[in-house]
């Protein structure tokens, strides 16, 4: 048997949300507003990050 296609790799927890993440992305129904809010999302852990290494 041959397969061709995606693989997604869900063999440990940071492969299953990556998994996770990039179908709901695609999704028609899901993925234009899981988009808008993953980029809120990073843009807060950037935001975070910038604060914590002024602090640092």
């Amino acid at each position: 048997m041959v397969f061709s296609g995606l693989r997604y790799g869900t063999g440990d927890k940071a492969d299953y949300l990556r998994t996770v993440v990039r179908l709901a992305c695609h999704r028609p129904d899901l993925g234009p507003e899981f988009i808008s809010r993953l980029k809120e999302f990073a843009a807060g852990l950037e935001e975070r990050d910038a604060r914590e290494r002024l602090v640092a």
